[in-house]
């Protein structure tokens, strides 16, 4: 066929559909190795379809579908695989993509872009317990006018995404906002390694780089992040940019060990309804020389914020916890040991209610606190000190059976909290603790 594909080219079959090829689905079927599995080449929508179609009843253990032209997928959702298949444009951009339904995973590799319009289109849709792998490019689509540029992946109904590559919010015309990097919503799980990013807008706000959103009767979903998240700009620099991660609508869950940052002069971290399970133990901040503030929560007395530290946490900027909750807890927890100022409570760190050790970790307080700070140790090691001459606690302690107050100065301290509880109380440093 002089490398020409005709329909779907079909190689590396280790046998024919249905015992023979059709002019349809397999002109140029090769034999392969034992070990090799299915590769389709296509070239339109159609061929798209019926490659995944396919695919499914194949019998290989896995397929590969690869791009020969750049084209457009219509608007109504593949099938779903049935098992592990890649979709490589090869260098072709194809837009958009939707997968609805519980299947396989779905490699995708090369570029997918949604389509530019009065409003973007999303640079791809992973609905219904549908799971996806990124390794590709994943733009949304440029707006126009004053409407919003497309997102770059949407995800609902407990969609699952892990991104080891690149996904941005489309960009905008003049008037246009830049549409969020992502949309997670109704118990959807992301899990990024790769870059999610806002679109930044022209004379506008930028977007979000996730939105996690749901609605009343919704699930709250989960954003692992140890890649990079971050909000979009307004590219002229007169507007701020938008946040790193918003969360409303439920108490939904991060757990961050990457980077997650607010747009120029704008909040890393921002939940306004819902409440926010944030773990930490990478680094969040506020975006640009004037942004002030890394984690805000805020709106009425059910919306809460539990902030738990682990080694490596750096936040750079305010944590605002909701000043109408009484149920805002701060931890230190995880397993690797690591030490905190606790000066830092109050000026950074405020509106808090209860404060936490947990995990099998030793958090060392340094520094002299200012604000009341009633500890309960449910597990591991709070240290008053690191060896040196500060560390202190304003407040009272409990102690679990299973968690242990130490004190490491090498100065004379007196300690006249009240300490309650069935765990341990332990004198580790040179100096003397006076109870």
């Amino acid at each position: 066929m002089g490398g020409k594909a005709v329909g779907i080219l079909f190689t590396s079959k280790k046998k024919l559909l249905a015992g023979a090829c059709s002019v349809a689905l397999a002109m140029g079927c090769l034999l392969p190795s034992p070990a090799s599995a299915a590769t389709y080449l296509v070239s339109n929508d159609a061929q798209l379809r019926a490659a995944i179609t396919a695919a499914n009843g194949d019998g290989d253990p896995n397929a590969v579908i690869r791009m020969t032209a750049a084209f457009t997928i219509g608007v109504s959702a593949l099938p779903t695989p049935t098992k592990p298949m890649t979709i490589d444009t090869q260098g072709f951009t194809s837009r958009p993509l939707r997968f609805d339904g519980l299947g396989a995973d779905v490699t995708l590799v090369g570029t997918f872009v949604g389509a530019a319009g009065t409003v973007g289109e999303r640079g791809i849709n992973i609905q219904s317990q549908a799971s996806v792998i990124n390794n590709a490019s994943i733009t949304g689509g440029d707006g126009g006018g004053s409407s919003q540029s497309g997102v770059g992946a949407n995800l609902t109904a407990q969609a699952t995404l892990v991104n080891n590559g690149t996904i941005r919010g489309g960009g905008s015309g003049a008037g246009a906002a830049g549409g969020g990097g992502a949309q997670v919503a109704d118990g959807s799980t992301v899990i990024n390694n790769g870059l999610m990013q806002g679109g930044d807008g022209q004379g506008v706000v930028g977007g979000v780089g996730v939105f996690m959103i749901a609605s009343p009767l919704q699930a709250a979903s989960t954003l692992v992040n140890t890649g990079t998240i971050r909000g979009g700009n307004d590219a002229t620099g007169v507007n701020a940019g938008n946040v790193g991660v918003r969360a409303q609508g439920k108490r939904h869950t991060i757990i961050n060990s990457g980077i997650i940052e607010g747009g120029d002069r704008t909040i890393g971290i921002f939940s306004t309804s819902g409440g926010l399970q944030l773990t930490n133990s990478g680094t969040i901040r506020a975006g640009g020389a004037g942004g002030t503030t890394a984690i805000q929560v805020t709106g009425a007395a059910t919306v809460d914020l539990t902030l738990e530290l682990q080694a490596g946490s750096v936040i750079e900027g305010n944590v605002l916890a909701n000043a109408t909750s009484a149920a805002d807890i701060f931890r230190l927890g995880g397993a690797a040991n690591d030490i905190f100022d606790v000066s830092a409570i109050g000026p950074q760190y405020q509106n808090f209610d209860t404060y936490e050790k947990t995990g099998a970790s030793t958090w060392a307080l340094t520094g002299t606190g200012t604000a009341v700070t009633n500890w309960n140790i449910q597990d591991g090691t709070l240290q008053v000190g690191n060896g040196g001459t500060s560390g202190s606690v304003i407040g009272n302690l409990t102690t679990a059976s299973a968690g242990t107050l130490a004190f490491n100065r090498s100065d004379t301290f007196s300690f006249n909290n009240l300490v309650l509880g069935t765990g341990t109380i332990s004198q580790i440093g040179t100096g003397t603790t006076i109870m």
